[in-house]
């Protein structure tokens, strides 16, 4: 087999790159006039990717966990192998294989200054596929990340480039895809390229539930949370909520559908708050920004989110380290309002076709007597600052952390279980991940076989083994999370089950529960063949058809315990 891609495998050493650390298009040096290409979206000429409906069951710029939904997500029937097609005339810029994330993608770049993006495929075409194959023997890696030179695979208008599929992290079987700008490498919403026939959406967004939080001071101090119906808050004469704190902030619970059958929940576009007539709020997504799409863990209610089935909530307001470029300039962070004063509040929410549904909020001070603040009652607390380097030390446990880790001035709080030698560390009240990595240190010097242990992050019983490396006696991880901390043995191999061989296609289950998968080989009459795995359902099968007597697969853990299954 390998002998059998080795001359296109030469030609392709010419015109290949492979890179593993960016996670969008790499550009190219360009001189500055380059930057002159962008064409005005419904001046491309772009025609559809696939041959079905824009019908959605994703939008683009709807939150998710940890960043935005940077295309739209085009239903395919529930069904895989529907042809993928070039929007435009380009060349392929790259490709690439992975188990999370997009799964099989193409990337192709067009003259007019836009790079097109189709994700969770099946397959590639012939030609791709052939590329890819090359590449899996000659470095025997599963996992592939090619960077093509210009313009030596080109395409033409309406080329099948590839077959829908499930793959990466999809959920279901549809064709995810984007429009990046090349050179910024911003994502900009496919939709600005069609023409509005191309979608259509009748409804306007639904508003659910409205959530006020009341703090004791501008530090984040939560006091209470508060959830109203949406209903209750259609006219200007609604009922009044009352908060007995002077700092407070406001989330919206909401989606949009696409028509009034449509099943799926989609994103709202842009939500402006008035106060009569002056703008406290806004936002409007009409890129998205790798480089910040994080900061989206707090542009909608993180916690809220977590306790109520993944449910998203829009924040109203804007903390000091949340930089994404969707919001204006004069937002609020906190909303202060006087004793028996009384903020009349207009909430407008829009999707992509500008339907508008609108609620009115009166909220109003009544000043009672202050419950008691409780975090004074906490002994082992720091006040925080998005701006600032800082550390905490606790026994033999240290978290480090560098300015534009947190999102604003919030109070750390944090102890140790010294019977189960556990480092707890939180942030009061709230569950929001990191901006950036925080360095956690678990210092232990009696603890044998140190190569093996992990440093292990607890929440809500869910154990995620981090990648940790050993310095001395010091046991040291990055994470984007906090909760509790503690040192684990990662000693048991991973299991490998289901094994079928048939009709010269191998598959099988494969799933490790601790520091996680590194490796997964698969040699057929001791000849290194190309798998795919799936993570999200931990399987893995050939690439492509078979033929041997003896097969091994050998599957190595972070830890470095191998399981192999032989036949």
């Amino acid at each position: 087999m390998l002998f059998r891609y080795s001359s296109l495998f030469l030609f392709l050493l010419t015109v290949v790159s492979c890179t593993q650390k960016s996670q969008v298009p790499i550009a190219d040096e360009r001189s500055e006039s380059n930057d002159k290409l962008l064409i005005e979206p419904l001046a491309c000429h772009f025609i559809s990717p696939i041959n079905l409906p824009f019908d959605l069951a994703g939008s683009f710029a709807e939150p998710r966990t940890n960043h935005f939904h940077s295309g739209i997500d085009i239903k395919t029937n529930k069904v895989e192998g529907y042809p993928i097609f070039a929007v435009a005339d380009g060349f392929i810029s790259r490709i690439k294989i992975s188990p999370f994330g997009y799964g099989k993608v193409v990337y192709v770049e067009h003259q007019n200054g836009y790079t097109s993006v189709y994700a969770h495929l099946q397959k590639f075409n012939k030609l791709l596929d052939s590329l890819a194959l090359s590449y899996m023997y000659a470095n025997q890696t599963n996992e592939i990340d090619i960077v093509l030179e210009k313009n030596k695979f080109k395409v033409k208008q309406a080329d099948t480039i590839a077959f829908s599929g499930n793959s990466g992290g999809s959920t279901a079987p549809h064709l995810h895809f984007e429009i990046r700008e090349t050179v910024s490498e911003m994502a900009r919403n496919p939709l600005d390229f069609y023409s509005s026939d191309m979608f259509v959406d009748s409804t306007k967004p639904s508003i659910q539930k409205i959530i006020i939080k009341e703090f004791f001071n501008e530090n984040f101090v939560l006091d209470t949370m508060n959830v109203y119906k949406a209903s209750d808050f259609v006219t200007q004469n609604s009922s009044v909520v009352y908060v007995q704190q002077p700092y407070f902030t406001f989330a919206v619970q909401g989606y949009d559908k696409q028509n009034e059958l449509s099943q799926n929940k989609n994103g709202i576009q842009k939500i402006e708050v008035f106060e009569r007539n002056s703008l406290l709020f806004e936002y409007d997504i009409q890129k998205i920004d790798f480089n910040s799409t994080r900061a989206c863990n707090v542009f909608f209610d993180y916690n809220y989110y977590l306790h109520n089935k993944n449910v998203y909530a829009y924040n109203c307001f804007q903390l000091t380290n949340n930089t994404l470029p969707i919001y204006t300039n004069q937002n609020k962070k906190i909303y202060t309002i006087l004793p028996n004063d009384t903020m009349f509040l207009t909430i407008y929410a829009y999707d992509y076709n500008q339907n508008k549904t609108v609620h009115y909020i009166n909220v109003c001070h009544r000043k009672n007597n202050y419950v008691k603040n409780e975090i004074a009652k906490i002994i082992n607390k720091r006040l925080v600052s998005a701006s600032q380097k800082d550390s905490v030390v606790v026994g033999n446990f240290k978290i480090i952390w560098n300015k534009n880790t947190f999102y604003d001035k919030q109070y750390l709080h944090y102890d140790v279980d010294t019977t189960k030698q556990k480092f707890i560390v939180q942030l009061y009240k709230d569950e929001t991940p990191l901006h950036n990595s925080a360095e956690i240190v678990i210092n232990n010097s009696t603890l044998k076989n140190k190569y093996k242990l992990c440093v292990v992050l607890e929440n809500d019983n869910k154990k995620n083994y981090l990648s940790t490396t050993v310095h001395n006696d010091n046991f040291i991880a990055q994470n984007k999370e906090l909760g509790k901390f503690y040192l684990d043995y990662d000693t048991i191999a991973l299991t490998i089950s289901t094994v079928v061989f048939k009709n010269n296609q191998f598959s099988a289950f494969i799933e490790d529960k601790q520091s996680g998968i590194l490796t997964y080989n698969l040699y057929v009459d001791d000849k290194w063949t190309p798998i795919y795995y799936d993570a999200k359902n931990n399987s893995i099968q050939s690439y492509t058809s078979i033929k041997g007597t003896k097969l091994k697969l050998v599957v190595i853990d972070k830890k470095n315990n191998i399981s192999t299954y032989e036949k």
